[in-house]
């Protein structure tokens, strides 16, 4: 599945800090990451400006690489459920045995012919399927274009039919996309009347819920139990993240521009340094 890119910032601090353990062999990753941070800081907007461009480029190419990804999804899972369907059609004498999902890995036959079902199966079989928000304008838009295009050029390969809709959606006028925009608008509204309800419905049910908590599946036991006996108490935190916690804001007054992963590191660093008696407290 494609990933989307790296912040402009992360992707020039990632190279800075490679040239200056580059230039200083003997210097400590995280000092060299701090000295990249620096420099970001320190650079004009016009300097900046290539990194964010790249950042924008390689955006663009992971939102049609995703969309084709999506389509490619779709149309395998259709193939594969289409050749499921045709195996069991062909079968003269299908087996019950073939047919049925059969018991986990970590349960019995028994075990799982006495379990009740999850949660996620119990609601939607009560209250139907849970309500989904509704897609951006423009996704919208390249789903039923990239449709439309392999429509109509059969042979065509999913990945030009997204190109072509991503294409046609650039081209589009403001006017037309704030029609498909004011369309996703109406849809979303609607969207949150119906989570509203299905929540209200949801929290009715569990509430009158008695049926016989399964063990096999845990997250039945815990819905049941949050409903039943509330939040289940939390273990103390360890000594060290005790000490990182305290130290987290006075190493990022120090350092106004390094990120949140590097100072994990440097407070991690901080308390391996620490003498037996300095860990002590």
């Amino acid at each position: 599945m494609p990933k989307p890119p790296a912040p402009a910032d992360r992707m020039y601090c990632e190279s800075a800090a490679k040239d200056i353990l580059r230039e200083n062999p003997g210097m400590h990753s995280i000092e060299a990451v701090r000295l990249a941070h620096i420099r970001w800081n320190s650079l004009s907007e016009e300097d900046r400006q290539p990194f964010k461009d790249r950042f924008d480029a390689l955006a663009i190419q992971f939102k049609v690489d995703i969309d084709t990804y999506n389509v490619r999804k779709e149309a395998f899972l259709s193939t594969y459920s289409e050749s499921l369907s045709t195996m069991r059609i062909a079968d003269p004498e299908p087996s019950t045995a073939s047919l049925s999902p059969g018991p986990p890995h970590w349960l019995t036959e028994q075990q799982y012919q006495d379990a009740e079902p999850n949660i996620d199966e119990v609601l939607e079989r009560e209250l139907g399927p849970r309500p989904k928000p509704s897609a951006p304008a423009d996704r919208m838009y390249c789903e039923s274009a990239t449709k439309d295009i392999l429509r109509e050029n059969p042979g065509m390969h999913s990945i030009e039919a997204v190109r072509l809709a991503h294409i046609r959606w650039n081209s589009l006028s403001e006017e037309d996309r704030q029609t498909l925009k004011g369309r996703c608008d109406a849809l979303n509204k609607q969207y949150n009347i119906d989570i509203v309800a299905y929540d209200a419905r949801k929290e009715a049910f569990l509430s009158t819920y008695s049926e016989p908590v399964s063990t096999a599946y845990p997250n039945v036991a815990d819905e049941v139990s949050r409903q039943e006996l509330g939040l289940m108490p939390k273990r103390p935190p360890s000594a060290i993240r005790l000490y990182i916690r305290r130290v987290t804001g006075d190493i990022r007054r120090e350092n106004p521009g390094m990120g949140f992963e590097t100072i994990d590191k440097l407070a991690a660093t901080r308390w391996k340094n620490l003498s037996e008696a300095g860990r002590r407290p």
